[in-house]
């Protein structure tokens, strides 16, 4: 339930990581973006994927996983009870 209010209120360190990349991306020039290949509208986007990854683990269930003769599901190869 933690997760969620924190989630709720942008406390994880997702999120501060995801406000770190965005401050760090903005200050770019466009030819800098273009150099790393990024455009400027994208920034946003790659910048909160650290966020979307935790959404997508909160809602992970483990009985949806095929766990393929393992004893425990996993996320990322990591276990997941």
């Amino acid at each position: 339930m933690i997760d969620y209010i924190k989630m709720y209120f942008g406390l994880t360190p997702e999120h501060k990581k995801a406000r770190k990349n965005l401050r760090e991306l903005s200050v770019l020039t466009n030819h800098e973006l273009n150099d790393i290949g990024i455009c400027r509208g994208d920034i946003h986007y790659l910048a909160y994927e650290p966020v979307r990854e935790l959404k997508k683990k909160l809602a992970y269930e483990a009985g949806d996983h095929y766990m393929r003769g393992k004893p425990v599901a996993t996320w990322k190869g990591k276990a997941h009870v």
